[in-house]
């Protein structure tokens, strides 16, 4: 009993803090009527705050601590995937799973090499991983996606729009913080451990910290930086996903950069010619369609009727062709990052977002260059604000209004989402009573044919049938069906445009290919994709440009969505800016491009960067000098090009 007594002692103050505790805790859990939890924890506090450990400096002492920083650490490993309502619905692979362990080790070793204090280091340490959690937590709620390393960045506009949001606190978050808490509290009735000296542990601490900074860009090569809702924390670990949007927060510099090329580039195209006074500017829409194709470019569909008969019928006043995407099956922000910025996704790391992880300033934009000539400006999408960022990103590109969902009426409503039909009539309506004589740009982003082609609503009727084939496609005939509807939306669309007088020039692309049944492709199509000329009809999309006023006729069998800007400005009669007629200049060396590669006019083909001619490589060097420009290297960003 004397041992007892000697080695478990009463600690009044910390019997006191601990009562406090339990209060609170108590309190906590009662207003969310987790009574289970609040008797648990209380009694926690209770229980520990009233003894404090005083054992000899032993290896039972040190045994103790090891139990009781495994389990601070394991609590640090899951509180993510609480903040975020993901328990028991994250699936990390078993080696990103221990890189997340790692990231932690990294955090408190660094804490451990600037104090030598054991204690203090797993204290201080699992506090700042548990703090980036919750506010993970409260991040996805603002913004429908997890933090990232360029919220660090646009902390201040993150500040100023503070108020404009509402936090929930979760029950999760509860559970997060209370555990820690109560790790913390359990760890100050642990026996000290005996002080280490200062520079041996130092520099173990700083050697290992070194160590894991250099291991963890290799052993995250093989592993993306996930940007969509929660997919970070739910594949990857939300820890190493941090660590992977820092690594890729930049794209490379490029070879040979200058700003004295850039600054001898940007006066070949100084000029722009001004609009004619007695030239009335058109109203500019550009539809991104969600999901549109036009999948008889793998071979003979053979279905039961045509699919987009009005769009394949239009001709007169009309350019027309396909333009090779970035993305398949998803990915939508990069498709309209190339159409308003002009940028090429081929400048930047395999499988980024620059909408996620790059654009946190106001960025020069298509936005910036129509309302420099006289347009208000209009973003919009029928579905939630926080998608993609959207609510952050049209602002920073220039927009004068931007709507969601909650602006549109589904009078017209096509499985889960708004109709094309309904979206339709959103625009018309924005045309017939805009503010003031000023024409009106509208870019908007559409919903109808967004994936999940499984809908069993008996709302829905599915007129397309598949013919001929050896297996049924129920998700590609769901598909067909779709875009058959989008054909009827885009035929009552522009018969309204003609009824006007006000001229209008819209330009309808689709973002990306659908994601289909596994071999549907194959089966169309006949064989496997086994050339890089083959696999880019997987991200080749249908593109129109109308205007309900005359317009000289084009087919342009090949192009890409950095480039659709050029072929509606020419179309409109609008001076193209510096920048665009600097990318009408690269289009005409390099017609086509995204990730997989480039149209090689000289080898008529699909081809590779690294197979690229002499001037090939130039016009590509200086197309990603401009890109680099603009978006990283801000001091020295060109006016003339991105005023």
């Amino acid at each position: 009993m004397n041992k007892l007594k000697q080695y478990v002692q009463f600690d009044k103050w910390k019997c006191l803090i601990g009562i406090a505790l339990a209060i609170i805790s108590f309190i906590i859990f009662a207003l969310f009527k987790s009574w289970n939890s609040a008797v648990f924890y209380a009694l926690l506090f209770l229980s520990f705050g009233a003894v404090r450990l005083s054992m000899p400096k032993t290896w039972i002492s040190y045994i103790l601590f090891a139990l009781w920083a495994l389990f601070a650490i394991w609590l640090t490993k899951i509180a993510p995937s609480y903040t975020l309502n993901l328990v028991n619905h994250t699936y990390e692979s078993k080696s990103i799973f221990y890189l997340n362990y790692l990231c932690i080790l990294l955090i408190i070793t660094a804490v451990f090499a600037l104090s030598t204090n054991p204690k203090l280091a797993i204290n201080l340490g699992t506090f700042i991983l548990i703090a980036l959690a919750v506010t993970n937590g409260f991040v996805y709620q603002f913004r429908g996606r997890e933090f990232g390393f360029m919220d660090i960045l646009s902390i201040q506009t993150a500040i100023n729009v503070a108020g404009k949001y509402h936090a929930e606190i979760t029950l999760n978050m509860v559970y997060v913080v209370v555990r820690w808490v109560a790790v913390l509290f359990i760890g100050f009735t642990l026996p000290k451990l005996p002080k280490l000296p200062r520079i041996l542990p130092r520099a173990i601490g700083a050697a290992v910290v070194i160590l894991v900074v250099l291991l963890l860009k290799p052993m995250t090569a093989k592993f993306h930086t996930e940007t969509w809702a929660c997919e970070g924390t739910r594949l990857n670990g939300f820890y190493i996903n941090v660590y992977m949007g820092i690594r890729d927060s930049s794209i490379e510099k490029p070879k040979n950069y200058s700003l004295a090329n850039i600054e001898q580039l940007a006066q070949k195209y100084l000029v722009t010619d001004p609009i004619p006074e007695d030239k009335e500017l058109p109203n500019v829409v550009i539809i991104m369609n969600e999901s549109f194709s036009d999948l008889r470019i793998f071979g003979d569909l053979n279905t039961n009727a045509e699919i987009t008969p009005f769009i394949d019928s239009l001709s007169e006043n009309t350019v027309r062709g396909y333009a090779v995407s970035s993305v398949f099956g998803g990915n939508t922000a990069n498709s309209e990052f190339e159409v308003l910025t002009g940028h090429s996704i081929a400048f930047f790391p395999e499988f980024s977002v620059p909408y996620q992880q790059y654009i946190n300033h106001k960025t020069h934009t298509l936005v910036n260059i129509l309302e420099s000539y006289g347009y208000q400006s209009l973003g919009t999408h029928p579905y939630w604000n926080n998608g993609w960022s959207r609510n952050t990103i049209y602002p920073l590109f220039g927009f004068d209004q931007v709507t969601f969902s909650e602006a549109y009426a589904r009078n017209y409503p096509v499985r889960y989402y708004t109709s094309d039909r309904d979206m339709f009539d959103y625009v018309l309506a924005n045309l017939d009573y805009k503010e003031g004589d000023k024409p009106l740009f509208l870019f908007g982003v559409t919903m109808q044919n967004h994936g999940g082609y499984d809908y069993k609503g008996k709302d829905f009727v599915e007129h397309i049938q598949l013919m001929g084939r050896d297996e049924e496609y129920p998700l590609a005939t769901q598909y067909l069906n779709l875009i058959h509807e989008t054909d009827m939306a885009v035929e009552y669309f522009l018969h309204e445009l003609e009824l006007r007088e006000e001229p209008t020039i819209v330009l309808f692309f689709g973002d990306h290919l659908p994601q289909l049944e596994s071999g549907f492709f194959d089966e169309i199509y006949g064989s496997n994709f086994k050339t890089l000329p083959e696999q880019q009809l997987h991200y080749t999309v249908p593109f129109f440009i109308w205007a309900n006023f005359d317009i000289p006729e084009k087919d342009i069998p090949c192009t890409s969505l950095n480039y659709l800007s050029l072929h509606l400005f020419n179309a409109a009669g609008l001076p193209l800016s510096p920048y665009q007629r600097f990318l009408a200049d690269i289009e005409q060396t390099i017609p086509a491009m995204n990730p997989r590669g480039f149209y090689s006019k000289e080898k008529e083909s699909f081809i590779e960067y690294d197979e690229a001619s002499s001037e090939e490589k130039d016009a590509l060097a200086q197309y990603h000098a401009l890109v680099y420009n603009q978006l990283f290297d801000r001091k020295h960003k060109n006016t003339i090009f991105f005023p």
